[in-house]
């Protein structure tokens, strides 16, 4: 009688990706989401936050990826240029500014950050209310405020960004601290399970 013997193969420990598969992963997933935290590439990966900060840096050099405050995002050539945004979703962002101005209280002081959406509501507060202050660091914001001489504007201080129109950096972050406002209303390139996050690493250094 002969009998049969089996022998079990256990199943093969997960390997580790190489440098290569793993950057590919972290642009897979930046096509699913707008940006994601360094910490959840990181937990998804299986790897150190170091790592992930090395791959961050090395993609962003590659021009693969814009490194964000605290992740990484979509390149900012998959974004649309601030005048062609403002031009976009025009209802959407007209029915958000709409939502809002009916909230806001003369006396009241508002927090208005950079961006299509803010510039919006900016000109439905210039026609629609009067006696209120609202602080920003968006110069299209200023301007289209500046259209109601009751309303007091504030445009604080910073290192001008370019392409976008709105200013930056320590001043800028000094300047809001100086401040205690009743609203602030910024934007965001998109919203994860984690919050909301931003691709322009300067706003979002200012928003945090």
């Amino acid at each position: 009688m002969t009998e049969n013997l089996s022998t079990e193969i256990p199943d093969a420990a997960p390997s580790r990706l190489s440098k290569a598969e793993r950057q590919d992963r972290i642009i897979a997933e930046l096509g699913n989401a707008p940006a994601l935290r360094a910490s959840e590439l990181a937990l998804r990966l299986g790897v150190s936050h170091e790592t992930i900060r090395r791959d961050l840096m090395h993609l962003d050099e590659q021009g693969q990826i814009n490194r964000t405050y605290g992740g990484a995002a979509r390149p900012f050539g998959s974004e649309p240029p601030l005048r062609e945004r403002r031009d976009q979703h025009v209802a959407e962002r007209q029915r958000i500014a709409a939502r809002f101005v009916p909230m806001i209280s003369p006396g009241e002081v508002l927090l208005l950050g950079a961006g299509s959406t803010t510039w919006h509501l900016a000109r439905l507060l210039a026609g629609n209310c009067r006696d209120i202050t609202v602080i920003t660091n968006d110069m299209a914001v200023a301007s289209a405020l500046c259209t109601n001489p009751d309303i007091r504007t504030i445009l604080l201080a910073g290192r001008v960004h370019q392409s976008e129109g709105y200013v930056y950096g320590s001043h800028t972050i000094l300047g809001i601290s100086a401040y205690n406002a009743n609203w602030a209303v910024v934007g965001a390139t998109g919203i994860g399970p984690t919050g909301a996050f931003d691709a322009d690493d300067e706003a979002a250094g200012i928003y945090g």
